[in-house]
């Protein structure tokens, strides 16, 4: 069963998606890219500090994990996890051919 709307909504005049609108992916806004400089003319960032330390060998080891796991999301993609799925969403069939 279907259900009609009442109401039929007008056509939209204005607005909406249009090709070449909006920010392009991966873009900097002025005022991010201006605290970014600002921050990089004072001194060491950040994510400079937490590299550092994770590197000095003289630290102690559990200081120097704790920047790894810090500084990692900054520098590494997290993966995403996958279904993986045979063909028309069934069993995933594994074929292992032995080398002769």
């Amino acid at each position: 069963m279907i259900l009609e709307p009442r109401f039929k909504m007008a056509e939209k005049t204005h607005g909406g998606a249009r090709p070449g609108a909006g920010r392009k992916p991966g873009s900097i806004r002025r005022a991010t890219a201006a605290a970014q400089a600002k921050a990089a003319e004072t001194g060491a960032l950040p994510l400079d500090f937490m590299l550092e330390r994770m590197r000095n060998p003289e630290a102690p080891m559990a200081d120097r994990m704790d920047m790894a796991k810090a500084a990692a999301p900054y520098i590494h993609a997290k993966l995403s996890s996958i279904e993986a799925t045979g063909p028309d969403g069934g069993a995933l069939q594994i074929i292992i051919n032995k080398p002769a």
